[in-house]
């Protein structure tokens, strides 16, 4: 039992590290807008990891958008990818990335929780999380 805590010792400390830093730069991101937020609207983008990493891994990152959408006080979509991720007809040859069809679906996604903002919004509106920036 011992070997494999050693063996699976690097692979948790970088799990770790991989979740810090999606969570440094997002927050890094907020604070940046936040500065603005009179002029600015955010829409909080979450994704989810596969297990590969582990369950306590993938547990930890699941808690990661919420937790700053509810800090920094802006909307999330919980899952960017819902209805895409996995499903072969909606992805590139790749299994990754979105096709254009994945693209809609992913439209469809977010757009209950822009469309409220863009309502709301005279002046700018930042996407984060799909590295989408629009200002009007």
């Amino acid at each position: 039992m011992r070997p494999q805590r050693v063996r699976n010792a690097p692979l948790r400390s970088q799990s770790r590290k991989t979740r810090i830093n999606v969570r440094r730069q997002v927050v890094a991101i907020l604070v940046v807008i936040g500065s603005d937020r009179r002029s600015l609207r955010v829409l909080l983008c979450g994704m989810e990891t596969p297990p590969t990493r582990g369950f306590d891994y993938s547990l930890a990152f699941h808690a990661v958008f919420p937790d700053l959408g509810r800090r920094h006080s802006v909307p999330l979509v919980p899952f960017l990818l819902a209805g895409v991720a996995l499903v072969p007809e909606l992805n590139g040859p790749d299994g990754v990335h979105p096709n254009a069809a994945g693209a809609l679906r992913i439209a469809d996604t977010v757009w209950p929780y822009l469309e409220p903002l863009l309502a709301a919004t005279t002046t700018r509106l930042e996407v984060v999380g799909v590295h989408v920036a629009v200002r009007t």
